[in-house]
């Protein structure tokens, strides 16, 4: 089964690639983003406190909303819905980069509402939905085990590689490459396209 249908299914390392992209904004932002405000914006610790919880709780609805939309509108299919909360996470990132700060706080709380909102749709359906799509049900398990092995590469580099991005380069930088993994997540969300219509 492993090599049948997870090992050689080009679709599943598509997916687990993409997945590895999404984790890397998830944490990038979410951890990063205290210190980012408090020690560059110059907000407040109980102001970004208070914002560092905005993430996870947006993300809630974030994720119920696009599994709703998809069956709504696609008829299940979660690529057409996954391209549109990553066009927008795109731009909740570099607004909230730029425009972020004491004299913008309810931007910035709404960038960062954006953002959580945002991950959370393509991080639950490219790892659980999509994976289950690009494979047989006798391997749905184990696809879904593989994309959230990638997932959590993706997580241990949001970590020591922006750690090491953001010393040696500065924020735009980090942000900059959150942006490209959103980049590149979309591209390979697109890459799926034809297998999921076809499922």
């Amino acid at each position: 089964i492993l090599k049948k249908y997870i090992f050689t299914n080009k679709y599943l390392w598509i997916l687990s690639f993409a997945n590895m992209f999404i984790y890397i904004i998830r944490f990038g932002t979410l951890d990063w983003a205290t210190i980012f405000l408090y020690d560059v914006k110059g907000i407040d610790q109980v102001s970004v406190a208070i914002f560092w919880t905005l993430m996870p709780l947006a993300g809630i609805p974030g994720g119920i909303v696009a599994g709703y939309l998809a069956d709504r509108f696609w008829n299940g299919r979660c690529v057409p819905i996954n391209v549109i909360y990553l066009v927008l996470l795109i731009f909740s990132i570099i607004g909230f980069y730029f425009y972020s700060g004491p004299d913008n706080i309810l931007l910035t709380g709404i960038s960062l509402l954006l953002i959580g909102f945002l991950i959370d749709g393509p991080q639950n359906l490219i790892s659980g939905v999509q994976a289950s799509r690009v494979t047989v049900k006798e391997a749905i398990s184990g696809a879904c085990g593989m994309t959230g092995f990638f997932g959590y590469v993706g997580a241990t580099f949001s970590g020591v590689g922006l750690a090491y991005i953001t010393e040696s380069f500065g924020w735009m930088a980090m942000y900059g490459v959150c942006v490209l993994s959103a980049i590149l997540c979309l591209i390979l969300v697109l890459l799926s396209y034809n297998k999921e219509k076809g499922s």
